[in-house]
């Protein structure tokens, strides 16, 4: 694949909580700056093996925004800005608005979702990627009329925030995905959640993995500072794994044993393990997808 340089990629990520979304965006972007609450990004130290810097100052949707803007000026710092998580985020705000007493009822409402509009495009213009997690908001009937699943957000910016990002991925639990039980899903043939993916690689049931998707997309990500060592090895096993799937187990023990050569850190070993799997495992959605159309071709002639 083709390095991309073109725009950075706006995505936004939505599931419950627990099921995983900050963990792998922590694998994802060693390299990032997080934008997160106090304690939020404690897997770092305990799954992933590699602390990146974060902020834990912004407690609004305006404070976020104004970290965006400061950002901007520092383009190649870091390869994303994670903001995790944007509902919290709006509560905040919401609770900040009326406890001031300025506003209220329609007014206090359309407050919020200005500053969430401004946020939107502070972000879509920032010139980096930004990475937007969110807890869910499930499928329901308001007033007679049918409301999506998606980002749980206030009014209808469930709706409106997506239509700027890149990608809107589901995280959902899948008890048959290999490692962590989760993924991302996207596809049209669901209509009762909000999804889309611009890029073109996820598809439905696609590894929860934002790095790895995005390098699918022709993007380059970094890799951690000290560990850059793991992207040849995650190449090479991801392209075995293609070549050879019946092999995978031979494969994940040389993957092992060469890790242990370059690392003490088991955490270290199973990130390259995951990269490759899911590497491995975009590369045949997008081969598939190929085959797909050849066969539907040949069938028409």
């Amino acid at each position: 694949m083709t390095a991309y340089s073109g725009e950075p990629a706006v995505v936004a990520i939505y599931g419950p909580s627990g099921i995983g979304k900050t963990t792998d965006l922590l694998f994802s972007f060693p390299r990032g700056l997080f934008i997160a609450p106090p304690g939020a990004i404690k897997p770092a130290h305990h799954v992933v093996g590699h602390v990146p810097d974060s902020d834990t100052s912004c407690q609004t949707i305006e404070a976020a925004t104004a970290k965006l803007r400061a950002l901007g000026a520092k383009k190649g710092q870091y390869d994303a800005v994670i903001v995790d998580d944007l509902s919290v985020l709006a509560e905040q705000t919401v609770a900040d608005l009326e406890a001031g007493g300025k506003y209220e009822g329609h007014k206090m409402w359309g407050k919020v979702r200005e500053r969430l509009l401004e946020f939107r495009g502070v972000a879509r213009n920032l010139g980096m990627h930004v990475i937007l997690t969110a807890h869910e908001s499930t499928p329901r009937t308001a007033g007679g009329a049918f409301i999506r699943g998606g980002p749980k957000l206030p009014g209808r910016m469930p709706e409106d925030l997506p239509t700027t990002c890149d990608s809107v991925l589901r995280a959902a639990y899948e008890p048959n995905k290999r490692g962590w039980h989760a993924v991302f899903r996207c596809t049209v043939d669901d209509p009762n959640w909000v999804t889309k993916d611009r890029h073109g690689v996820v598809g439905d049931k696609g590894p929860m993995n934002t790095a790895e998707f995005l390098r699918a997309a022709g993007y380059t990500i970094r890799r951690a500072p000290g560990l850059e060592w793991q992207e040849e090895l995650v190449e090479t096993l991801a392209q075995a794994l293609l070549e050879d799937p019946k092999g995978e187990a031979n494969l994940v023990k040389e993957a092992i044993r060469i890790c242990g050569e370059a690392t003490d850190n088991p955490l270290h070993t199973r990130w390259v393990l995951r990269d490759s799997l899911d590497r491995a495992a975009f590369r045949r959605t997008q081969q598939n997808a190929l085959n797909m159309f050849l066969h539907v071709g040949v069938q028409r002639t």
